[in-house]
This record gives structure tokens, sequence and C-alpha cells, in this order.
């Protein structure tokens, strides 16, 4: 599975993740899916909304792993804004052609396209973090 093969995808959730040996960068994110249902423990029911359930059997955790990073940063979603100075592909799992974290790399790093070499901007708007990384590879994706 391809980085680009998630952008259709809604309703994600960081779980964790882990700085591994060798600058290495693991993300897991749980898959959630949209349901009217009444959950069990729900005390207030408002008409016509919805609630995010965990579905463990149908949707499991996808682990998206960089071998290389020039950057990464999580976000508490809470604090993030809409920005249309911003130009990406994808809902959820994005790839940025024009972002404000890609100039903030051109800013503060001396990563260009001759060294380390071409790099992009993926982006996670989870429901919980926004995940920022630029990476000069596309990461393994497992499920």
């Amino acid at each position: 599975m391809t980085y680009i093969q998630l952008k259709d995808l809604i309703n994600v959730d960081l779980v964790d993740y882990t700085e591994a040996p060798g600058m290495r960068l693991i993300l897991r994110f749980r898959i959630h899916r949209e349901t009217n249902e009444q959950p069990y423990l729900d005390l207030i029911n408002i008409k016509g909304s919805s609630t995010i359930v965990q579905d463990n059997d149908r949707f499991p955790i996808i682990e998206v792993e960089f071998e290389s990073y020039i950057g990464f940063s999580i976000r508490n979603e809470i604090y993030t804004m809409w920005d249309k100075y911003e130009d990406f592909e994808g809902k959820i799992f994005r790839i940025f052609k024009k972002s404000r974290y890609l100039d903030l790399i051109k800013l503060s790093t001396f990563a260009t396209e001759d060294y380390p070499g071409p790099y992009r901007h993926y982006g996670i708007a989870g429901l919980n973090h926004i995940v920022d990384i630029v990476s000069i590879e596309d990461p393994e994706i497992r499920i």
C-alpha cells in the first residue's frame, strides 16, 4: 500500500509514534467509522448527531514509517485553523504542494532540492492531532 492510497480515508486518529534508531519515524493511526447508533454510555442524545466508534476488526491500526525525515511536528487539533494559503491533495492523509510547514523548513534548515534532495510535506489531519512530516522518501505503509 502507498501513502497516496490513504488520501480518501476519514476519521483517523493518532494512536502513538516512535522515533526509532537511525532517525526513523513510525506513526500509528486508528481508523474510526461514523455511526448514528447511540453508544451505550452516552448520556445526552443530540438529534441528528453521529458518534465516532472504534471497530478493531474492520479498521485496524495503520502504521506509517519514514526511513528518515527533515522535520516533523505534532499539534493539538483544537488550536489549528484553516489556511487558504496551503495547497494539498487528500482528505486526512495529505501531500502538500504549498504549506506554512514547508515554508518553515525552508527558513529554519539548510535542506534544499540539492541536499538532501527533493522533499515532500506529508500531513495527517487527525481527529485530535495534526501531524506534519517533511521527508525525501515516501513512507512505508503497513496495516
